[in-house]
């Protein structure tokens, strides 16, 4: 995977175990919900200030979001 895939797959894992629609994640964090769903389809690259906001939103360090994710995992969809 690459680390845009490995964001892409954290960030939905953690906005679906939130509880966060798209559109909540993006309005509390300051982005579009395009812009988002490009970062959670791993095609966008995201600045360090937007993940730091979405972490934030997301109330977790942000070392969670940049982490690799585990392939094996069945949370992230691509599509």
């Amino acid at each position: 995977m690459s680390i845009y895939t490995d964001i892409a797959h954290n960030i939905v894992a953690l906005r679906r175990k939130k509880g966060f629609t798209q559109e909540e994640l993006a309005l509390n964090s300051n982005t579009s919900i395009s812009h988002l769903r490009s970062i959670e389809h791993g095609r966008a690259n995201p600045s360090i200030g937007l993940l730091c906001r979405i972490a934030s939103t997301l109330e977790e360090p942000l070392d969670v979001i940049l982490a690799p994710a585990a392939e094996e995992e069945d949370d992230y969809i691509e599509g």
